[in-house]
């Protein structure tokens, strides 16, 4: 049943890996009407409205968010799983979090799970992206933000590229591909991700007690299944996964 299931998850791999990249259509963009101020009142006009409309778009957007945001378990995950994908496992962390940063002299807010560059990072529980950013001259560089059950939310920094999809708003379940490990921003030459976990009073919490558990290799290779299919470029990553995590594919599930 192993051997079959090996070759499954292997057949799988490598036959992804000859799918070619779906080509997608461009949008087709329709150019707006702009609005000329022939007249002071009809210009004051166009703007109120404007602002309007986009005061009661905003409210029915954090509306929104609310609502799937509410739709979260209200119990906290007591074990966290580890959201590199592959590489990693719970015996390679220490703990890090709280330590002193030559940097700034702060407490270090988060976990640092050292990974190979590229890898990909999965949310360990049901979530919603709550923010996104890729401001790289920030510290965090490519970041993502996501509330979780219990009112929790969970950080991830330095990412070498956000998920292809990840916007705000957007409903993860476990499994669903959030980024790809990186050294953006103030992590430049030193690959990996910076994990946080802040609780539901705001307060920022040791990621390390909780990252207690893995995913199967059959569940990661369903997950990323599902990421071979929203990647902009399928078949360099799994060529990337098959060079440096063969083992993954290769030893009995």
């Amino acid at each position: 049943m192993k051997q079959n299931l090996c070759r499954l998850s292997i057949t799988a791999l490598f036959t992804l890996m000859l799918v070619p990249v779906v080509a997608f259509a461009q949008a087709d963009y329709s150019s707006s009407e702009i609005v000329s101020p022939s007249s002071d009142f009809s210009y004051q006009q166009s703007l109120t409205y404007n602002v309007s409309v986009d005061y009661q778009l905003n409210r029915q957007n954090q509306n929104n968010l609310q609502s799937k945001i509410s739709a979260l378990s209200s119990t906290a995950d007591s074990a966290i799983f580890m959201p590199v994908l592959f590489g990693v496992s719970i015996k390679d962390l220490t703990p890090n979090f709280g330590e002193i940063r030559s940097t700034g002299g702060r407490p270090h807010p988060g976990e640092d799970i050292m990974a190979i560059k590229g890898t990909p990072i999965v949310s360990p529980t049901d979530a919603v992206v709550i923010r996104v950013t890729t401001d790289l001259s920030s510290s965090e560089g490519n970041a993502v933000y996501t509330a979780n059950p219990g009112g929790e939310t969970f950080v991830y920094y330095h990412l070498s590229a956000i998920g292809e999809g990840v916007i705000s708003g957007l409903v993860l379940t476990q499994g669903s591909l959030i980024g790809y490990v990186g050294d953006t921003g103030s992590a430049k030459g030193t690959p990996h991700l910076h994990f946080e976990i802040h609780n539901s009073a705001g307060v920022v919490t040791s990621p390390f007690i909780r990252l207690t558990i893995e995913f199967t290799p059959l569940q990661k290779i369903l997950f990323l299944t599902k990421i071979l299919t929203q990647t902009s470029d399928p078949v360099a990553l799994s060529q990337f996964l098959v060079t440096n995590f063969r083992s993954t594919f290769t030893n009995d599930i």
